[in-house]
């Protein structure tokens, strides 16, 4: 079962996302950005999602922190967020991919599985170049 890890403060938006996700993914959520990493050690993710704002870090910080750590610097990222220009923002701290709050679990679903299925490609790609 893939880890999806949940960077978020909101108890109701980390409530509802553990449910939604919770059947499908393997979903470990931090709400306190103190000691990132050390909790991230516990639950090696295969997909990150992150709000803007968490705790006293906004995203930038809080994915520079993530990708300075060798182990996790080729973990997806995805930003969501009701920032009005999160497009922008997310491809200034490299995101993987955005989802704009309010959102649907109907596109939040789409955004995992398609990350998921990209990793995937990648893997047969260069699995396959390493033959």
């Amino acid at each position: 079962m893939k880890k999806v890890l949940i960077i978020e403060d909101d108890v109701d938006i980390t409530d509802i996302l553990t449910v939604a996700l919770g059947a499908r993914y393997n979903v470990f959520i931090i709400n306190d950005t103190n000691n990132l990493i050390e909790q991230m050690d516990t639950f090696f993710p295969d997909l990150i999602i992150t709000d803007n704002f968490v705790g006293q870090k906004v995203a930038d910080e809080i994915v520079k922190e993530i990708r300075f750590e060798h182990r996790f610097s080729k973990i997806p990222v995805v930003l969501f967020s009701g920032h009005p220009d999160i497009e922008k923002l997310a491809s200034q701290i490299k995101a993987n991919s955005y989802i704009s709050k309010p959102f649907t679990l109907k596109d939040l679903n789409a955004c995992i599985e398609e990350i998921f299925a990209n990793l995937e490609s990648e893997k047969e790609l260069f699995g396959n170049m390493k033959a």
